[in-house]
């Protein structure tokens, strides 16, 4: 096992595009700013006002300043560090993981498997249905400090490669560049016929046209909710400030378009789960391809049971073997693709790191974990003094 370098965490100013729900800590008093962010003060705080932290973040202490000393001492003795980042990067910015605590699996959930999705058509409204209703929440997520650090650490140079198998774009909207996404991305639609890629965003137009119930309904579960002051309790109670909450149920009724008490659960991967029998799912209408007009469409993710592209497996492994070193962040590395990337790593004699929280699959072949939110730490890591380059 590799020696456990910490358990950590208390956000230290990402923006949020919607907000968000700190978990631990007495506040002064919970303030709306503007449309755009809520902020929580603390006795213990400078008078800063900071974000609430996602209600999907796992509770963690705040990282010792050895933790942090670890992490900028691998930087520094290392010119040419990949890193490779699971979902726990995301969940600062209000999107879940899945084998945490409070990750998708412990509802239960089973994400749809490609074989399932290629079954017939009725599984693909089901998942175009939930798609629809969560890529409004999913595709405003802004990324955090972790995002943000990781960009200028790439900038300063220490580190190169980002291999990502995250389906957010997070990386790439904090500035990030030489990012491999290893599972693809949301963000783009393709045809399974004949190729062509399409914008998500101009694909979901084309779903808002076609299914006017189901506008109607995501248009009145997603309207903000107002904050009045209080405790820190107040501000869990506000979740993200939408009817449609991350790793919880919706408080409203059970009636309407939604019907049957459905689950509105955030997922990972952009869609929720809406439960067996919503309305939803009758009729909804998925579009043909805008290129051959009959090719059946899918997001451009590598979903389970499915196989990674071989170009993008081919990139990956000759970012590790290129690499120095390797830094894990935020992942589990139970899905082979990325653990294969650790084990080659280590088969070469590299050094590899990993901040994430809980049990890895690699944790034999790590050289130090450190056991805290990836944001919070990677923040006060990239103002290191030591890591500061003009």
């Amino acid at each position: 096992m590799p020696p456990c370098v910490g358990v950590p965490s208390r956000l230290l100013g990402p923006r949020f595009a919607k907000p968000s729900v700190r978990l631990s800590g007495q506040a002064r008093f919970v303030q709306f700013d503007g449309a755009q962010e809520y902020h929580v003060r603390d006795d213990d705080e400078d008078g800063q006002t900071r974000p609430l932290l996602s209600d999907v973040s796992p509770d963690t202490p705040p990282p010792t300043r050895g933790q942090v000393q670890t992490l900028v001492e691998f930087l520094t003795q290392h010119r040419n560090v990949t890193v490779i980042t699971g979902a726990g990067m995301s969940t600062e910015s209000s999107i879940p993981d899945y084998r945490s605590a409070k990750g998708a699996y412990s509802s239960g959930f089973k994400p749809m498997t490609h074989q399932q999705f290629m079954l017939g058509p009725e599984n693909r409204r089901r998942y175009w249905a939930r798609s629809f209703v969560g890529w409004q929440e999913f595709a405003h997520a802004e990324p955090n400090d972790g995002h943000h650090a990781l960009t200028e650490l790439q900038r300063r140079a220490f580190v190169t490669s980002i291999l990502t198998q995250n389906v957010d774009r997070l990386h790439q909207r904090a500035g990030s560049r030489h990012v491999i996404e290893m599972h693809g991305t949301t963000h783009e639609v393709i045809c399974l016929d004949c190729g062509h890629l399409q914008d998500r965003h101009s694909f979901q137009d084309n779903l808002r046209s076609l299914n006017p119930a189901a506008l109607a309904y995501v248009e009145a579960n997603t309207r903000p909710a107002r904050v009045r002051a209080g405790t820190a309790a107040d501000a869990r109670a506000m979740v993200s400030g939408n009817k449609i909450r991350s790793n919880g149920h919706d408080n409203s009724s059970s009636s309407g378009i939604g019907g049957g008490g459905d689950r509105k659960d955030i997922r990972p991967d952009g869609d929720v789960e809406l439960g067996e029998k919503s309305s939803l799912y009758n009729g909804f209408q998925v579009p043909p391809c805008r290129s051959c007009q009959k090719g059946i469409l899918k997001p451009n993710v590598v979903f389970f049971g499915d196989n990674m592209p071989s170009e993008r497996k081919h990139a990956a492994a000759k970012a590790v073997d290129d690499a120095d070193a390797v830094l894990v962040l935020g992942s589990s590395l139970m899905v082979y693709s990325a653990f294969r990337l650790i084990r080659a790593a280590k088969g070469a004699a590299k050094p590899v790191g990993c901040v994430t929280v809980g049990e890895t699959r690699a944790d034999d072949l790590l050289d130090f974990k450190i056991e805290t939110r990836v944001g919070e730490l990677l923040a006060r890591v990239s103002r290191d003094p030591a890591l500061i380059r003009t």
